[in-house]
């Protein structure tokens, strides 16, 4: 599923910022699904997506099970040609 949404949305390459993955898709892929197969009751919702030019800032709220609090995360996407790449 992972996979799909990265050909679709994804460019041809990309920029990873976060410093406990590698630089590609690959990479941000491997992050995501470790962290969602070590949270199999994760629960994430997209509080608001705003968007000017090529960039989309997200805030979400995330619980990786009902007893938790959740934290609160923003993330930040740079776009080329309607592709993500950073």
């Amino acid at each position: 599923m992972m996979m799909l949404s990265v050909k679709e949305y994804g460019g041809k390459h990309y920029i990873q910022h976060h410093s406990r993955t590698l630089d590609d898709w690959k990479g941000f892929v491997s992050i995501v699904n470790d962290f969602v197969s070590d949270n199999p009751n994760l629960k994430v919702d997209i509080d608001i997506a705003i968007s000017q030019d090529d960039l989309i800032v997200g805030h979400a709220h995330s619980k990786p099970n009902e007893k938790s609090l959740g934290i609160a995360a923003i993330n930040i996407f740079h776009l080329k040609e309607g592709k993500i790449i950073e």
